[in-house]
C-alpha cells in the first residue's frame, strides 16, 4: 500500500529539556521526564504529542524524503 511508506515514528520530547525518556508507574497518574524530572498528566502528554505530530507533518510536507533502501 502506498500510504505505508509514509509511516513515521515521532517520539514525544520533553518541552523543558528535549529528552525522549519518560518514566510512568501504574500507581501514579503522572509521567516524569527521566532527565529533568518534569511531571505531566496523561492529558498534557497527549497535547504535547499532538503538537509534535503536527510539527513533523508540516515539516514532512515541505521536504522530500527517502524510504528505507532508496538512494
Amino acid at each position: 500500500m502506498e500510504a505505508e511508506k509514509h509511516n513515521s515514528l515521532i517520539p514525544l520530547q520533553c518541552a523543558t529539556c528535549g529528552s525522549t525518556q519518560f518514566e510512568h508507574s501504574d500507581e501514579s497518574a503522572l509521567a516524569m521526564c527521566a532527565s529533568c524530572g518534569r511531571e505531566l498528566t496523561r492529558d498534557e502528554l497527549i497535547r504535547e504529542k499532538d503538537n509534535n505530530i503536527q510539527e513533523h507533518a508540516e515539516d514532512m510536507g515541505s521536504k522530500p524524503f527517502k524510504t528505507l533502501g532508496s538512494n
